[in-house]
Protein backbone atom coordinates (compact mmCIF):
# COMPACT_ATOMS: atom_id res chain seq x y z
CA UNK A 1 0.00 0.00 0.00
CA UNK A 2 2.89 2.36 0.75
CA UNK A 3 4.37 1.57 -2.67
CA UNK A 4 1.08 2.40 -4.39
CA UNK A 5 0.79 5.62 -2.42
CA UNK A 6 4.34 6.66 -3.34
CA UNK A 7 5.63 6.66 0.23
CA UNK A 8 8.20 3.97 -0.64
CA UNK A 9 10.40 3.44 -3.66
CA UNK A 10 10.53 -0.06 -5.18
CA UNK A 11 13.80 -1.93 -4.62
CA UNK A 12 13.53 -3.44 -8.12
CA UNK A 13 11.55 -2.41 -11.16
CA UNK A 14 9.95 0.98 -11.53
CA UNK A 15 6.80 2.84 -10.63
CA UNK A 16 5.21 5.35 -12.98
CA UNK A 17 2.23 7.57 -12.21
CA UNK A 18 0.56 10.56 -13.77
CA UNK A 19 1.50 13.91 -12.17
CA UNK A 20 -2.19 14.80 -12.09
CA UNK A 21 -3.23 11.58 -10.36
CA UNK A 22 -5.24 12.19 -7.18
CA UNK A 23 -5.14 9.42 -4.60
CA UNK A 24 -7.52 9.18 -1.68
CA UNK A 25 -6.02 7.14 1.11
CA UNK A 26 -7.41 5.80 4.37
CA UNK A 27 -5.39 4.14 7.12
CA UNK A 28 -5.74 3.94 10.88
CA UNK A 29 -2.86 6.34 11.53
CA UNK A 30 -4.65 8.95 9.41
CA UNK A 31 -7.36 9.05 12.07
CA UNK A 32 -4.74 9.45 14.78
CA UNK A 33 -3.08 12.27 12.79
CA UNK A 34 -6.15 14.53 12.75
CA UNK A 35 -5.82 18.00 14.26
CA UNK A 36 -7.41 17.05 17.56
CA UNK A 37 -8.04 20.60 18.81
CA UNK A 38 -9.88 21.61 15.62
CA UNK A 39 -13.54 20.95 15.03
CA UNK A 40 -14.41 18.79 11.97
CA UNK A 41 -15.55 21.92 10.10
CA UNK A 42 -12.32 23.78 10.92
CA UNK A 43 -10.25 20.79 9.87
CA UNK A 44 -11.96 20.55 6.47
CA UNK A 45 -11.83 24.30 5.84
CA UNK A 46 -8.11 24.29 6.63
CA UNK A 47 -7.51 21.57 4.02
CA UNK A 48 -9.83 22.66 1.22
CA UNK A 49 -11.03 26.27 1.55
CA UNK A 50 -8.07 27.76 -0.36
CA UNK A 51 -7.87 25.04 -3.06
CA UNK A 52 -11.56 24.43 -3.69
CA UNK A 53 -13.32 27.40 -2.12
CA UNK A 54 -15.05 25.16 0.39
CA UNK A 55 -17.44 26.99 2.72
CA UNK A 56 -18.54 26.05 6.22
CA UNK A 57 -22.08 25.10 5.19
CA UNK A 58 -20.70 22.88 2.41
CA UNK A 59 -18.36 21.20 4.85
CA UNK A 60 -21.23 20.52 7.23
CA UNK A 61 -23.38 19.12 4.43
CA UNK A 62 -20.59 16.75 3.42
CA UNK A 63 -20.03 15.64 7.03
CA UNK A 64 -23.76 14.91 7.25
CA UNK A 65 -23.56 12.73 4.15
CA UNK A 66 -21.00 10.59 5.94
CA UNK A 67 -23.22 10.18 8.98
CA UNK A 68 -21.67 12.66 11.41
CA UNK A 69 -24.50 14.24 13.41
CA UNK A 70 -24.77 18.04 13.26
CA UNK A 71 -23.99 18.64 16.94
CA UNK A 72 -20.57 16.99 16.42
CA UNK A 73 -19.56 19.34 13.58
CA UNK A 74 -18.46 22.08 15.97
CA UNK A 75 -16.98 19.86 18.72
CA UNK A 76 -13.22 19.40 19.03
CA UNK A 77 -12.15 16.25 17.20
CA UNK A 78 -10.47 14.95 20.37
CA UNK A 79 -13.94 14.51 21.90
CA UNK A 80 -15.23 12.34 19.04
CA UNK A 81 -15.29 8.55 19.09
CA UNK A 82 -13.10 6.45 16.82
CA UNK A 83 -15.97 5.90 14.39
CA UNK A 84 -16.80 9.62 14.29
CA UNK A 85 -13.17 10.50 13.58
CA UNK A 86 -13.16 7.95 10.75
CA UNK A 87 -16.16 9.76 9.22
CA UNK A 88 -14.19 13.01 9.25
CA UNK A 89 -11.34 11.30 7.37
CA UNK A 90 -13.73 9.81 4.79
CA UNK A 91 -15.29 13.22 4.30
CA UNK A 92 -11.85 14.71 3.62
CA UNK A 93 -11.11 11.91 1.14
CA UNK A 94 -14.32 12.58 -0.78
CA UNK A 95 -13.59 16.32 -0.94
CA UNK A 96 -10.22 15.58 -2.55
CA UNK A 97 -12.12 14.11 -5.54
CA UNK A 98 -9.69 11.18 -5.97
CA UNK A 99 -9.11 9.02 -9.03
CA UNK A 100 -7.97 6.06 -6.92
CA UNK A 101 -8.85 4.99 -3.37
CA UNK A 102 -6.35 3.14 -1.20
CA UNK A 103 -8.16 1.77 1.86
CA UNK A 104 -6.33 -0.08 4.63
CA UNK A 105 -8.79 -1.75 7.04
CA UNK A 106 -11.44 0.94 6.47
CA UNK A 107 -14.07 -0.74 8.66
CA UNK A 108 -12.11 -0.25 11.90
CA UNK A 109 -14.30 1.64 14.40
CA UNK A 110 -17.29 1.56 12.04
CA UNK A 111 -20.69 0.18 13.05
CA UNK A 112 -22.79 -2.01 10.75
CA UNK A 113 -24.75 0.93 9.37
CA UNK A 114 -21.54 2.78 8.49
CA UNK A 115 -20.07 -0.33 6.85
CA UNK A 116 -23.19 -0.64 4.69
CA UNK A 117 -22.92 3.03 3.69
CA UNK A 118 -19.23 2.59 2.86
CA UNK A 119 -19.96 -0.50 0.74
CA UNK A 120 -22.61 1.37 -1.24
CA UNK A 121 -20.31 4.36 -1.77
CA UNK A 122 -17.47 2.14 -3.02
CA UNK A 123 -19.82 0.27 -5.36
CA UNK A 124 -20.92 3.59 -6.87
CA UNK A 125 -17.37 5.00 -7.10
CA UNK A 126 -16.21 5.09 -10.73
CA UNK A 127 -12.47 5.26 -10.03
CA UNK A 128 -10.06 2.56 -8.93
CA UNK A 129 -10.30 1.01 -5.47
CA UNK A 130 -7.66 -1.01 -3.61
CA UNK A 131 -8.97 -2.43 -0.32
CA UNK A 132 -7.07 -4.31 2.36
CA UNK A 133 -9.57 -5.73 4.82
CA UNK A 134 -10.53 -8.66 7.05
CA UNK A 135 -14.21 -7.71 6.79
CA UNK A 136 -15.87 -10.41 4.65
CA UNK A 137 -19.10 -8.42 4.35
CA UNK A 138 -17.33 -5.41 2.86
CA UNK A 139 -15.19 -7.50 0.50
CA UNK A 140 -18.15 -9.53 -0.70
CA UNK A 141 -20.09 -6.40 -1.62
CA UNK A 142 -17.14 -4.60 -3.18
CA UNK A 143 -16.04 -7.67 -5.16
CA UNK A 144 -19.47 -8.75 -6.39
CA UNK A 145 -18.72 -7.42 -9.88
CA UNK A 146 -16.63 -10.21 -11.41
CA UNK A 147 -15.57 -8.05 -14.37
CA UNK A 148 -14.26 -5.15 -12.28
CA UNK A 149 -12.97 -6.86 -9.13
CA UNK A 150 -9.86 -8.98 -8.52
CA UNK A 151 -8.67 -10.77 -5.40
CA UNK A 152 -4.98 -10.51 -4.46
CA UNK A 153 -3.51 -12.42 -1.53
CA UNK A 154 -0.88 -10.87 0.73
CA UNK A 155 1.07 -13.68 2.40
CA UNK A 156 4.59 -15.03 2.92
CA UNK A 157 6.11 -11.61 2.26
CA UNK A 158 4.59 -11.29 -1.19
CA UNK A 159 1.45 -10.50 -3.18
CA UNK A 160 -0.11 -12.72 -5.82
CA UNK A 161 -3.36 -12.78 -7.70
CA UNK A 162 -5.93 -15.37 -6.65
CA UNK A 163 -7.26 -17.42 -9.54
CA UNK A 164 -10.96 -17.01 -8.82
CA UNK A 165 -13.50 -14.72 -7.24
CA UNK A 166 -13.96 -13.71 -3.63
CA UNK A 167 -16.57 -16.43 -3.06
CA UNK A 168 -14.08 -19.01 -4.33
CA UNK A 169 -11.39 -17.71 -1.99
CA UNK A 170 -13.75 -17.76 0.97
CA UNK A 171 -14.83 -21.35 0.20
CA UNK A 172 -11.21 -22.51 -0.15
CA UNK A 173 -10.33 -20.82 3.14
CA UNK A 174 -13.25 -22.50 4.92
CA UNK A 175 -12.18 -25.89 3.56
CA UNK A 176 -8.62 -25.29 4.74
CA UNK A 177 -9.77 -24.31 8.22
CA UNK A 178 -12.13 -27.31 8.37
CA UNK A 179 -9.30 -29.67 7.38
CA UNK A 180 -7.01 -28.20 10.06
CA UNK A 181 -9.71 -28.59 12.73
CA UNK A 182 -10.35 -32.20 11.65
CA UNK A 183 -6.63 -32.95 11.84
CA UNK A 184 -6.44 -31.38 15.31
CA UNK A 185 -9.37 -33.54 16.45
CA UNK A 186 -7.65 -36.69 15.15
CA UNK A 187 -4.44 -35.81 16.97
CA UNK A 188 -6.34 -35.15 20.20
CA UNK A 189 -8.19 -38.48 19.90
CA UNK A 190 -4.93 -40.35 19.24
CA UNK A 191 -3.29 -38.68 22.24
CA UNK A 192 -6.25 -39.60 24.46
CA UNK A 193 -6.10 -43.23 23.23
CA UNK A 194 -2.36 -43.46 23.94
CA UNK A 195 -2.89 -42.03 27.39
CA UNK A 196 -5.62 -44.59 28.15
CA UNK A 197 -3.44 -47.47 26.89
CA UNK A 198 -0.50 -46.32 29.01
CA UNK A 199 -2.74 -46.07 32.07
CA UNK A 200 -4.09 -49.58 31.45
CA UNK A 201 -0.58 -50.97 31.01
CA UNK A 202 0.56 -49.41 34.30
CA UNK A 203 -2.47 -50.82 36.09
CA UNK A 204 -1.91 -54.32 34.66
CA UNK A 205 1.77 -54.24 35.61
CA UNK A 206 0.92 -53.16 39.14
CA UNK A 207 -1.68 -55.92 39.46
CA UNK A 208 0.78 -58.63 38.27
CA UNK A 209 3.44 -57.57 40.77
CA UNK A 210 1.19 -57.59 43.82
CA UNK A 211 -1.34 -60.35 43.01
CA UNK A 212 0.81 -63.56 43.05
CA UNK A 213 -0.97 -65.01 46.12
CA UNK A 214 -4.38 -64.67 44.52
CA UNK A 215 -3.10 -66.20 41.24
CA UNK A 216 -1.67 -69.24 43.09
CA UNK A 217 -4.83 -69.74 45.13
CA UNK A 218 -7.06 -69.94 42.10
CA UNK A 219 -5.79 -73.34 40.81
CA UNK A 220 -6.04 -74.79 44.33
CA UNK A 221 -9.64 -73.70 44.53
CA UNK A 222 -10.30 -75.19 41.12
CA UNK A 223 -8.63 -78.43 42.19
CA UNK A 224 -10.79 -78.60 45.28
CA UNK A 225 -13.92 -78.37 43.17
CA UNK A 226 -12.73 -81.29 40.96
CA UNK A 227 -12.07 -83.44 44.04
CA UNK A 228 -15.56 -82.69 45.36
CA UNK A 229 -17.08 -83.78 42.03
CA UNK A 230 -15.01 -87.00 42.04
CA UNK A 231 -16.05 -87.79 45.62
CA UNK A 232 -19.66 -87.19 44.69
CA UNK A 233 -19.30 -89.87 42.02
CA UNK A 234 -17.13 -92.40 43.91
CA UNK A 235 -18.77 -92.33 47.35
CA UNK A 236 -22.09 -93.84 46.19
CA UNK A 237 -20.21 -96.72 44.57
CA UNK A 238 -18.28 -97.47 47.75
CA UNK A 239 -21.37 -97.37 49.89
CA UNK A 240 -23.36 -99.51 47.41
CA UNK A 241 -21.11 -102.06 45.55
CA UNK A 242 -24.17 -103.51 43.79
CA UNK A 243 -24.08 -100.51 41.44
CA UNK A 244 -20.81 -101.83 40.02
CA UNK A 245 -22.38 -105.23 39.23
CA UNK A 246 -24.99 -103.62 37.13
Amino acid sequence: MNLLAGDLEPTTGEQRRSPSLRVGRYAQHFVDALQMEDTPVEYLLGKFSSSTGLRAEQARAQLGRFGLAGHHHLQPICKLSGGQKARVVFTAISLSNPHVLLLDEPTNHLDMQSIDALSEALAAFEGGVVVISHDAQLLQRVCDDDERAEVWLVENGGVEKFDGYFEDYRDSLLKEISAELEEDEKEEAAAARRKAEEAAARKAKKGGAGGGGRAAAAPAAAKGEEEEEEEAFVNPLISNPALLKK
